[in-house]
């Protein structure tokens, strides 16, 4: 699919993030980047801005009932 939009990292915070997880986790990360690159309408379950920054956003990665959340800039 072509890229509707581009992801920029803020500082390293991401990177730190990322390397610490597990594969099974980046994995299901890249999968929630994909859809976010590719696709118009992304629902909230997998990214949301927070509220009160400038263009920050949050993106949920859920795997067995656990929680992954990683911060990216617009």
């Amino acid at each position: 699919m072509d890229k509707i939009r581009t992801i920029k990292l803020f500082k390293n915070y991401y990177k730190e993030f990322y390397v610490a997880q597990t594969k099974t986790v980046r994995d299901k990360i890249n999968s929630v980047l994909r859809l976010v690159e590719t696709q118009r309408m992304i629902p909230k379950k997998f990214f949301r801005i927070i509220e009160g920054s400038d263009g920050i956003y949050e993106i949920k990665v859920e795997i067995k009932k656990e929680y992954f959340k990683s911060k990216e800039a617009e």
